[in-house]
Formats: structure tokens, C-alpha cells, sequence
């Protein structure tokens, strides 16, 4: 497989450095949909923007960078998380070390992604705690997905939280890390970007919180974290996409 969205047909799969897969799902919502939208939308955009980098002297093309497309979500929870599977297995069998951006879809993808990668540390960037143990009757709702994550015996770290149910707040007491400031430096396996981590003038999402992280916070955690997977989830188009541009470039140059 070449890639051929975000870039042209440059490389293959076997020999990529990062390696990017949209997820157009947003069938776990419980707020306003359009996230389903976000893959195709961001690939569009970002074909305006230049790849160059000033600082780095250095263009995002001449990296070796796989995209591999949508994979087919169904239209239930389990075909979703089954198309995830089939995708991570084939990646893994052709490229071990490559690494993976994942594009949202709501933030339910997450568990339906850690699941296949065996991960043992987790970092969420995200304004609600998710620590739901259901939301109106679904236990895969997108207010459950740092719980979900949990519950695969991971090791949870979750920064920029704003808001939570008393439930949620009893939970992360006993069994979370977590903390309402952007404060993060380290290495995990995989770093989890709900957008909704900004404040909502900067970017449009289906469950905006007030008095939120600016853009170039997250950069800073991006740049000073080391991982190897990641997903971006829960942006709704169209408002944001210079944000969302920088996001994805920021994760992309990461070596």
C-alpha cells in the first residue's frame, strides 16, 4: 500500500515512519455530531498549507509518511472496532515499527485502538474526565473512554481536565492519574488528543468547555512527550482547521 491523501504516492507501507489512519466514527456521541466529517475534511484542507518547516529547515514531505485512508466503521460499535483490528493487525505485520496517528470520529475510538496495541502507559489530553462507567445505557460512549482504557489493565494519565460527574471525580480519586494543568514531560505509549482540551475559540467540537488550553500548550506537550501512537478525536469541521493543521504536523515531524 502507498500512501496517497495527505501526501502524494511517495513511500510504502513497509518502510514508513509514521503511518496515518482515519476513523470516521461518531456513532458514540452524545452531544452534536459532524466529527465523522473530520478525516476527509483535514486531508482537503491541509493540501493548502506549505510542509515546509522554517525552523527545522527540513520539508514534512521528505519524511516518511503513509496514509492509508478511512477504513470502513460499519454502523455499529463492533464493526467499527473490528475494521480498527483488521487495520492495526495489518499494519503491525508489515511494519513493526512504524508509528500511527489515528483521526477521529468521537473519542470513542480510542479503546477500540488500544485494545490491538497492547500499550501499558496512556496520556489523554481532554477537558472531561471519561471515566463514565456507562452514559445513557452504552458503555462505549465517548464519556466512557479513559474507564474503557483503564479497564485494559493501562497504566492512565489524564491532564487539562475541566469538568466531571461525581462519579467520575470518586473514580480517578482512587484509581486515576490526573490533573487539571497542561503539565506533562515523559515517555508513554500513546498520547490521546480530544480537541475539546482547547478553549471552544479556537476550535469546534460537539462538547465545548469554557476556559480551556491554547493551541500552543498542546504543541508543548506534543513536542515534549515521547510516544509512539496517537489519535486526534472529537473535532467537528468547520471551524478549526489551522489548529488542527499544526496538530498533525507537529505529530508527524516527531521522530
Amino acid at each position: 500500500m502507498t500512501s496517497n491523501l495527505l501526501w502524494k504516492s511517495l513511500y510504502k507501507l513497509e518502510e514508513a515512519d509514521w503511518v496515518v489512519v482515519g476513523i470516521p466514527w461518531e456513532g458514540s456521541v452524545s452531544a452534536r455530531k459532524g466529527t465523522a466529517k473530520a478525516p476527509g475534511a483535514l486531508r482537503k484542507w491541509f493540501q493548502d498549507y506549505w510542509t515546509y518547516d522554517m525552523k527545522k529547515k527540513a520539508d514534512l514531505t521528505d519524511r516518511k509518511i503513509v496514509d492509508l485512508g478511512d477504513i470502513s466503521v460499519g454502523t455499529t460499535y463492533s464493526s467499527m472496532a473490528n475494521g480498527v483490528a483488521k487495520t492495526v493487525k495489518m499494519i503491525k505485520e508489515k511494519n513493526k515499527k512504524a508509528k500511527i496517528l489515528f483521526i477521529g470520529g468521537d473519542h470513542s475510538v480510542t479503546p477500540a485502538i488500544t485494545k490491538n496495541l497492547k500499550i501499558k502507559n496512556f496520556l489523554m489530553m481532554d477537558a472531561h474526565l471519561d471515566l463514565m462507567d456507562a452514559y445513557e445505557g452504552n458503555k462505549n460512549s465517548h464519556a466512557c473512554t479513559a474507564r474503557r482504557v483503564y479497564e485494559q489493565g493501562v497504566d492512565v494519565n489524564l491532564i487539562g481536565i475541566r469538568t466531571g460527574s461525581e462519579e467520575e471525580y470518586k473514580f480517578a480519586e482512587k484509581y486515576i492519574k490526573w490533573d487539571d494543568n497542561m503539565k506533562f514531560k515523559g515517555i508513554v505509549d500513546y498520547v490521546s488528543i480530544d480537541v475539546d482540551i482547547m478553549d471552544p475559540i479556537y476550535i469546534d467540537t460537539g462538547a465545548p468547555e469554557a476556559f480551556g488550553a491554547k493551541p500552543e500548550q498542546v504543541v508543548d506537550i506534543i513536542n515534549n512527550t515521547k510516544f509512539k501512537y496517537c489519535d486526534i478525536t472529537e473535532w467537528i469541521p468547520d471551524s478549526g482547521y489551522p489548529v488542527m493543521v499544526s496538530l498533525v504536523k507537529n505529530i508527524l515531524w516527531k521522530p
